[in-house]
């Protein structure tokens, strides 16, 4: 039996708007990424002190729970929580991790599979992929959104 889905578009927009000294000071940008044909929305509770996996990457896809990191298009997370903050962290193919805070209500983005880190001021050169995608808070009973689309 042949599929009845069909691919979709994803748009992205990210708009600000910030009065300042009297003038606008905002903008909006916007991404459309084509040929989306799959997409997992989820939300999770986080336990504290506990690295939660919410997404692992790989060259090709072997089961439900992985995402194929060559078709990856976009990554949102973001925490739903009023006070607490979310550390997200992730690792790539190479040696690198990174790990950046999400403050609450905040949300942070991934466009494609590339991503790196570092333990300096030397900035790498390029992008490794991504293997995976991890989430750890400090207070129990913090819930997190994430949005995962490929093509």
């Amino acid at each position: 039996m042949a599929s009845t889905i069909t691919d979709g578009t994803l748009i992205v927009k990210i708009s600000e708007s910030l009065l300042f000294n009297g003038e606008e000071q905002g903008a909006t940008t916007t991404a459309v990424l084509t040929g989306i044909d799959e997409v997992a929305k989820r939300i999770v509770r986080l336990t504290a002190d506990t690295n939660h996996n919410i997404a692992k990457f790989a060259g090709t896809k072997t089961s439900e729970s992985e995402y194929d990191v060559g078709n990856l298009q976009y990554v949102r997370i973001t925490n739903l929580d009023d006070t607490a903050i979310v550390i997200v962290s992730y690792n790539t193919t190479g040696p690198a991790t990174a790990t950046l805070p999400i403050k609450p209500g905040g949300s942070l983005l991934l466009f494609g599979k590339g991503a790196n880190g570092i333990a300096s001021d030397t900035i790498p050169e390029s992008t490794l992929s991504l293997e995976n995608i991890y989430l750890r808070t400090s207070r129990t009973g913090v819930d997190v959104e994430f949005l995962i689309a490929t093509q």
